[in-house]
């Protein structure tokens, strides 16, 4: 028999379910808890303890422990253990963290062959983060497994709950991601309408906000504290207790009025500006957290109206909200986000649980010999014969199942369906016989969860047997899901035209329905001769942004290098077809095949999550990144009056001065990923105010131009004016021919750079001061020494080729631009 295990992989807690097809299990800790906090912890002689213990060793010696994993994954970060002289990545916590809840289970189900596994990842992960956790499934040890979209295992299990028909909202607040759907239930089937939520919202941001606004207040009532404790090392010490603290007492409050924090000197080990030692005793109640509880209903409240609108659906036509997660044992936060929504709360689950369990049930859904882990069928055939076949649901939601015969004249037939229990037992149904002309159909009774097999027999009008014990198997599931819409719109950067602009070729756009598959037609933008150390790439990208495709988040670049194949030429204009597939929990698969030059890639030289995944230390390139998007808004503001502009600008100076003074990891995720949302609202003013924004970004150029006019050619000069003249009419006109004029205004100025040999010994200077932006070191190595030999022997020509060969190893950066290297879009739509 199959074991399907569900994990939920929490940021602060996890859990781990198992499902017989009947019945979920939820199997506990030694501790005997439903839960175990997503802590790991090692001491100095390498001693490794997980769950609650690490948890509360945590608090009073963090420098060996890794908490928060969750937030990290897809990240640089990594976790240092002092004592023990170890460090690990947040890979590697998650991998250790699903040992130990595997190891839950009883060994009979963790060593049968037949056990699959679903671990759950929130609906606003981006594809680096859910790489990570398939890459954390893989080292420990895990056997066959599959992601599933926690708002989908949430919804699984509330219809374990409560079959009715309505339109419902799960809301799933957890420790440190906001994830809600909106589905509608009609005859025990499911269909997701849409898909939102925010990564870095959650119980934690509440800790934080208690330690911000409440614990460190406190403090300074007593002792000497600087303005700023977080930036010295001195006090981090006092921070992560302080934060430990907070959680403790947030928890406390759910089921009390008030909660006692005390925590002694020892534990805290700092001393003030004035040599003080340092300890905390102070009383909090529900109404000193009330301030957190209410802004966290508010922003999620939000974010759950904007679903609602992507769903097409009013609140007043919803029947309920579910509430899944820690943090909505707060009574105060779920009456809140009711009262913000208009909807009535509903069917009640288990809110540390459901996402486990819902994974498990999700789980006996899947197709485990499909290699792409797809739903099982809903509907099987036996295989046509001369006289008569039979078409079935193998699998329902429903209390019966539908037996279909199809005969191929007009002559009677007769058909009798029987239980077969397989042990020797009376069967408990027979059908008797029934009598069929050209098509009927037979309903079984399946009366509760679990796999049910009959058998069915059918004679000819003459009373001779047709089919005789033909087997049939009928699955009535727990739940049945119909569809569940993408997150988050995947696209493609090519260009639009030879030499014309980059454009995005969406794979996928939010609320499609997944799984989703198909093929693309590219052609190649540049020449790549076999064994050469060119590639031809395109970058990938996660977002709704269309223009700047660049505005979104970038998740990797695909690479097809000249050392792919031993002879012949890619010319320019060569077909590449792309093949792709994103499954139900959004993981992109991507294949190329270049028929010119027998390529076939599947998977082979795509992205890799550590090529886009956020280096967390190098805040020089976020602040650039921050301040560039200041200067646009700051040109935006000159010639547009919208409080939202004057929202957003505040916005970016509050993650400027994250980036800048900032040296927590928390902090700074939490700033990046606040200043994709800035991306998005500025894409929205810019789309509101397209005319205004046209002419500024046209003023730009021109004036940008103006310092290179002097090196510029005749023809360049004339080329570039006329195209301002055609870009003021476009502007007049509202035409999408002034995307195309602005970037070709761009590409002259490029070619016009890329004549200046001083820009190209700072573009070389600049490429060459951190080998670790690079794919291929040795490859760097070797370009820098050809570059400098270049730069000796004033060989210019020589240094813009080894420039090429740098940029073609380069993982994606913020902090260089030639136009990006011409766009750097090795590829054209087809």
């Amino acid at each position: 028999m199959k074991h399907y295990i569900g994990i939920d992989l929490g940021t602060t807690n996890s859990a781990i379910c198992s499902f017989d097809g009947k019945e979920t299990h939820i199997w506990k800790s030694p501790e005997q808890n439903d839960i175990t906090p997503s802590v790991v912890y090692i001491d100095r002689k390498g001693h490794r303890f997980f769950g609650r213990k690490a948890f509360d060793m945590a608090a009073v010696n963090e420098k060996n422990s890794a908490s928060l994993f969750k937030r990290y994954l897809g990240t640089s970060k990594t976790y240092s253990f002092a004592d023990a002289g170890i460090s690990m990545t947040p890979v590697e916590c998650s991998a250790q963290l699903l040992q130990v809840l595997y190891g839950y289970l009883p060994e009979e189900i963790r060593k049968d062959p037949e056990t699959v596994t679903v671990i759950t990842v929130p609906a606003a992960f981006n594809q680096m983060k859910k790489d990570a956790t398939q890459e954390a499934a893989r080292l420990a040890g895990i056997g066959q497994i599959a992601l599933m979209q926690e708002p989908v295992a949430a919804v699984m299990s509330v219809l374990k709950k409560d079959d009715a028909e309505k339109v419902f909202v799960v809301y799933d607040l957890g420790g440190g991601t906001f994830d809600v759907s909106v589905a509608r239930l009609i005859g025990g089937h499911v269909s997701l309408l849409a898909q939102g939520g925010r990564e870095m919202c959650g119980g934690r941001d509440m800790d934080r906000w208690i330690y911000q606004n409440r614990i460190l207040p406190h403090l300074r009532e007593s002792f000497s504290l600087p303005d700023d404790p977080d930036g010295e090392e001195k006090y981090l010490s006092m921070k992560r207790v302080a934060l430990h603290a907070a959680e403790e007492a947030k928890i406390a409050l759910s089921s009390s009025e008030k909660a006692e924090i005390w925590v002694d000197e020892d534990t805290l080990h700092t001393t003030d500006e004035e040599g003080k030692e340092i300890y905390l005793e102070m009383t909090l109640t529900r109404k000193d957290i009330e301030e957190s509880v209410l802004r966290m209903a508010e922003d999620t409240a939000q974010m759950t109206q904007k679903t609602l609108e992507r769903a097409g659906v009013l609140a007043d036509q919803v029947d309920q909200i579910v509430f899944v997660g820690g943090p909505t044992v707060y009574a105060q936060l779920r009456e809140e986000v009711c009262r913000r929504l208009n909807i009535p709360t509903g069917t009640v689950v288990n809110p540390m649980t459901a996402v486990a369990e819902g994974a498990s049930i999700y789980a006996e859904s899947i197709n485990w010999e499909s290699d792409q882990h797809t739903r099982r069928e809903a509907f099987e055939e036996i295989p046509e014969n001369e006289r008569i076949r039979i078409r079935y649901e193998s699998r329902t939601a429903g209390k019966s199942g539908k037996i279909a015969v199809l005969v191929s004249d007009s002559k009677l037939r007769n058909v009798q369906i029987l239980s077969d229990m397989g042990d020797g037992s009376e069967p408990f149904f027979d059908s008797g016989k029934v009598s069929i002309v050209r098509q009927g159909i037979v309903e079984v009774p399946l009366p509760g969860p679990g796999t049910y097999r009959f058998v069915l027999n059918a004679w000819d009008a003459e009373g001779n047997l047709c089919l005789e014990n033909e087997k049939i198997e009928i699955t009535r599931a727990m739940a049945s899901v119909e569809s569940i819409p993408a997150s988050h719109s995947i696209a493609i950067k090519a260009l639009d035209r030879p030499g014309g602009r980059p454009v995005p070729i969406y794979l996928v756009e939010a609320n499609d329905p997944l799984p989703k598959s198909g093929q693309l037609l590219l052609r190649a933008a540049t020449q790549l001769v076999a064994g050469s150390l060119d590639s031809l790439r395109f970058s990938l990208w996660e977002g709704e942004i269309p223009e700047p495709i660049d505005d979104n988040r970038y998740i990797g670049t695909y690479r097809i290098p000249g050392n792919a194949f031993s002879e012949g030429t890619v010319p320019v204009g060569a077909e590449i077809y792309c093949d792709y597939e994103i499954n139900e929990a959004g993981n992109l698969r991507l294949g190329v095949c270049i028929p010119c030059v027998g390529i076939a890639m599947d998977n082979r030289n795509f992205y890799s999550r550590f090529e886009g995944q956020v280096d967390l230390q190098n805040t020089y390139s976020l602040v650039k990144e921050t301040n560039e998007l200041l200067e646009r808004t700051a040109l935006m503001k000159l010639r547009i009056v919208d409080p939202e502009l004057d929202q957003v600008r505040n916005k970016l100076f509050e993650i400027r001065s994250v980036f800048s003074h900032s040296s927590d990891p928390e902090n700074i995720a939490q700033a990046e990923s606040d200043l994709l949302g800035a991306y998005q609202k500025v894409a929205t003013l810019h789309q509101r105010y397209a005319n205004v924004v046209r002419s500024q970004d046209l003023q730009k150029v021109i004036d940008e131009f103006g310092d290179l006019q002097n090196d510029a050619r005749d023809d360049e000069v004339a080329s570039f004016r006329n195209l301002v003249e055609g870009a003021r009419y476009s502007i007049d006109m509202g035409s999408s021919d002034f995307s195309d004029q602005i970037g070709e205004m761009k590409r002259i100025m490029s070619a016009i750079r890329w004549r200046q040999d001083g820009y190209i010994r700072r573009l070389f200077s600049v490429l060459i001061m951190n080998p670790g932006d690079y794919t291929d070191r040795a490859a760097f190595d070797r370009l820098k020494a050809e570059g400098l030999t270049c730069l000796e022997n004033k060989k210019m020509d020589d240094l813009r080729g080894v420039v090429n060969k740098l940029w073609d190893i380069r993982k994606k950066q913020d902090s260089i631009r030639i136009e990006e290297m011409f766009e750097e879009v090795g590829v054209y739509q087809g």
